[in-house]
Parts: C-alpha cells; structure tokens; sequence
C-alpha cells in the first residue's frame, strides 16, 4: 500500500478515481514508505447510475411529475404551511432520485 496523498500522484486533469478505475503506475521508496508515482488513468470504471438510469422518455414525465408536486408544495408554502411529513418525504426521496439521475460521472 502507498503511503502518498492520491492527489499528488494523479495525471494532471484527473481529481479523483471512481471505485473500480484501472491504472498503472510505478512504485518508488519515499521516506514513509512505498509511494506511486507516474499514475496514468488506463480505463474509467463504468457508471452505474449511467448504465441503470431510466430512458429519455421515462425520464421527462418522471420530471413533469415532480414539477407537479414542487408545484403544490409551492402552493401550501406560499398559505405559510409546508407538505405534510409524508408529502415531504415523498418529495424529498423523489428529488434525490431524480437528482442522482442527472449527477452522472463521466
């Protein structure tokens, strides 16, 4: 195990590695051990969330959906009361859900 900062040893323009990522790299001794050093991304891992998430399709009337509920939780707020918990939770997990959707990695 290298004992360096992965930033530092990182190819310039790569910030972090995803879970799975394939690299080669060469080992060298530091002071505090063995450190990588000469990373080079070889392939990416492949996203999940990109490989699962729905079609286009599917997807606009999931958002049209969820403009309706933002929509009536708009409503109750502006007659100062928010959802009810169950309305927010529902809310907030399909927000998620939909977000997690957009966020995907290349």
């Amino acid at each position: 195990m290298c004992s360096c900062p992965l930033a530092a040893a990182l190819p310039e323009g790569v910030k972090t590695l995803r879970k799975g990522a394939k690299v080669e790299y060469s080992v060298i001794d530091g002071r505090r051990g063995p450190q990588a050093m000469g990373v080079t991304l070889v392939a990416s891992a492949p996203s999940l969330v990109k490989a699962t998430r729905p079609k286009p399709d599917d997807m606009a009337a999931i958002v049209e959906d969820l403009i309706k509920l933002l929509d009536s939780a708009g409503n109750q707020l502006r007659r100062h009361r928010y959802p009810s918990p169950a309305e927010s939770k529902k809310l907030a997990t399909l927000l998620r859900a939909v977000a997690d959707n957009f966020d995907v990695q290349e």
